[in-house]
């Protein structure tokens, strides 16, 4: 079986719009991850893949407007790890689309795994890591600085 992300507390962040993303992301790469342990057929498993390539596109964008709104520093960097995992997407639906086989010892199979696992650690690492410090500053900026005196 391959690897699927457990939704924990460790993945929410305290901004709702961001968690209810991450939510639906892991949703999604679950759902594909069950699709390739159950052998599902071709056609419900490419659809998955671009409807994960679709749903990546809007929450990166939801999220880069997010980080302009409150003016965080990293927004650039931030934006070019979106990018490669946006590319890794379409690669990884290219790749899959030039599969020849997808029973169990076929080649999408082996493709599929890597696919997952792949998804699995980048978007565990990235929310862990990248978006939680950028959870960190809108949560600061939104705080306000009490005064004492």
């Amino acid at each position: 079986m391959s690897p699927i992300i457990k939704w924990t507390d460790q993945f929410k962040l305290g901004i709702e719009e961001m968690d209810d993303q991450h939510f639906e992301l892991i949703t999604r790469i679950n759902r594909l991850i069950i699709a390739h342990d159950n052998d599902e057929n071709r056609d419900s498993i490419e659809s998955l893949l671009t409807f994960l390539k679709s749903y990546v596109v809007e929450h990166f964008g939801a999220e880069e407007h997010l980080q302009r709104q409150y003016h965080y520093a990293g927004y650039e960097e931030h934006r070019k790890e979106h990018f490669e995992f946006v590319k890794l997407v379409a690669e990884f639906e290219h790749a899959f689309k030039k599969t020849a086989d997808c029973s169990v010892n076929g080649d999408c199979k082996d493709l599929l795994y890597k696919i997952n696992e792949k998804l699995v650690d980048w978007l565990s690492k990235h929310i862990d890591q990248s978006d939680r410090l950028v959870a960190e500053h809108i949560k600061k900026v939104l705080t306000p600085i009490s005064k004492h005196g």
